[in-house]
């Protein structure tokens, strides 16, 4: 057996079997004959902490399969789902953190679970189509929020979009609008600052504070903070939330995904009416590119 907390090397004989053994695979594509003695430490940290979970990162130095990816120059990093063509781009930084995070996110059939500001900072800034955040109390709607972003979450056509489960009290830090109007200023500290820089959201400022009695959910994406005021027991209205504030990624539509995408622009969404009137859905777009 293969020790998960190393990186996998890969060639043809066996590309097929550990694909089908610990699908999905982020590969970094290397020419011919260039394997390191060592596999890079960015790669075997991100192994390590992905550990025996879903997904994993490997090593392949052979072009006939980098070229099956849609590799056109190398190094490349790809992660595949279920072959070896039709590979999506890796677009984050090699990064041990950043490279688990998207694997497990890309593995994930439930959200992930954080409880400090830098977990969630982290989380935030790795998911391509954004993180949307459930900020959990002990109020009665709670846990039928969570079944509604676990349902979100195992759905593999938003796994570009990042399902996280946060303390509320987090939420009264982070101070995303619209907020509650009848509670007092929020007053953000150094760490706050910080986290956000990090998390590409804007600074916090001060302003009303939200009440924690009740679950909330935000949408965190590209330096932005977006309140969602429907009802976070709703799956349809969640699905049709991020529909609306969906933007296709830069170069996410590729020769073998067009289709796809086409097919996403005219098909109605889950839960919308075929005269276009929405309930709910979600149209993520096209899957990751060549």
């Amino acid at each position: 057996l293969h020790d998960m907390s190393v990186p996998l090397l890969l060639a043809q004989h066996n590309f097929s079997s550990a694909l089908h053994a610990h699908s999905p695979l982020l590969v970094l594509y290397l020419a011919a004959g260039s394997l390191p003695p060592e596999p890079p430490g960015a790669l075997a940290a991100a192994a390590q902490l992905l550990g025996h979970g879903s997904g994993a990162v490997a090593l392949c130095d052979d072009e006939v399969l980098a070229s099956s990816a849609g590799v056109v120059a190398l190094p490349a990093l790809r992660l595949h789902h279920h072959a070896v063509d039709g590979a999506e781009v890796y677009k984050g930084n090699f990064v041990a953190w950043e490279m688990a995070a998207f694997v497990r996110r890309h593995a994930r059939t439930e959200p992930q679970e954080v409880n400090t500001g830098r977990e969630l900072a982290a989380e935030a800034e790795a998911a391509e189509g954004g993180a949307l955040v459930l900020f959990s109390s002990d109020s009665s709607d709670a846990p039928a929020a969570r079944r509604a972003l676990a349902a979100l979450a195992a759905d593999g056509a938003l796994r570009r979009t990042g399902f996280i489960v946060a303390p509320a009290g987090l939420f009264s830090r982070w101070c995303p609008p619209p907020l509650d109007s009848d509670a007092g200023p929020c007053e953000p500290t150094a760490e706050d600052e910080r986290l956000h820089a990090a998390a590409s959201l804007p600074p916090t400022r001060a302003g009303p504070r939200p009440s924690p009695s009740s679950a909330r959910v935000v949408l965190l994406r590209r330096g932005e903070a977006v309140g969602f005021e429907g009802d976070v027991r709703d799956e349809a209205q969640l699905r049709a939330f991020l529909r609306r504030h969906h933007t296709p990624l830069l170069a996410e539509v590729s020769p073998s995904t067009y289709e796809l995408y086409r097919a996403s622009l005219s098909a109605p969404a889950r839960g919308e009416t075929a005269g276009g009137q929405e309930t709910g859905g979600e149209g993520d777009g096209a899957e990751g590119g060549g």
